[in-house]
């Protein structure tokens, strides 16, 4: 499935950002406008910090969109069967558009999985300043915290589900490590061709366990940030029936 395709389906609407007077707007299933209303007026002495964690999170989404844009049509250079193969034979100027989609692709392959995962983070900071959690610090203690249980499910679905673990286990070991091999692979049991994330073990502080994870296609991987990107919106609208009702 195309990846903007894919993201259609994830996000239930295209995530189309403007800026209003500083204030994030976005086109998306979650209504974050009337949850900064409510903000406003059932949480005055903290509304100026709780309008700028929504504000940060649809900000997040604007640039997510941004990135996933570019690392998607740097994608499409890989799948150009000609491109691949004068890539094979490094053919004159055709090295060098293959070695700035490289970059393109590994650049915003990355922003885009740190944004998605930060944007968590931030949701989580605005649960504890909202007060709908006892937990603090952390993702897992702020869904531990949680009363609300369909909002405790749909966090706990989305940082227990693989993608985000492995999204969280790539980004903490890229800060160390090359962890994205864009010579060309190729697989004619799959018929792909293109960047991979080569595997790689990562120690979980919260586990004490040594993950390990095998080798992906990039564009997989930016799938998976797709998929953890949409599972926020789902977090955020079971917030908004929390404190909206609706």
């Amino acid at each position: 499935m195309d990846i903007s395709v894919c993201s259609t389906l994830v996000y239930g609407a295209s995530l189309i950002g403007v800026l209003r007077g500083g204030e994030a707007v976005l086109d998306t299933p979650w209504d974050i406008r009337s949850l900064r209303a409510y903000a406003k007026t059932k949480h005055p002495e903290d509304s100026a910090e709780l309008v700028l964690l929504i504000n940060a999170i649809g900000h997040s989404q604007i640039l997510f969109e941004y990135h996933k844009r570019l690392a998607r049509d740097a994608f499409q250079g890989f799948k150009d069967p000609s491109f691949f193969v004068e890539h094979q034979m490094r053919v004159g100027e055709q090295q060098g558009d293959w070695d700035e989609a490289c970059v393109q692709s590994e650049a915003n392959l990355i922003a885009c999985v740190s944004t998605a995962l930060n944007s968590l983070e931030t949701f989580g900071k605005l649960l504890e300043k909202l007060e709908l959690t006892t937990g603090s610090g952390n993702l897992h203690k702020v869904l531990r915290g949680l009363p609300n249980e369909e909002l405790r499910q749909s966090l706990d679905e989305t940082i227990t589900s693989d993608g985000y673990k492995y999204l969280r286990a790539f980004t903490n070991t890229i800060k160390h490590h090359q962890l994205i091999d864009q010579r060309s692979t190729i697989s004619f049991v799959e018929g792909r061709h293109g960047g991979k994330v080569v595997d790689f073990t990562y120690y979980n502080h919260f586990t004490g366990a040594l993950e390990s994870y095998e080798a992906h296609w990039v564009e997989d991987v930016l799938r998976m940030a797709v998929s953890v990107g949409g599972s926020l919106v789902s977090c955020g609208r079971a917030l908004n029936r929390q404190c909206l009702g609706d």
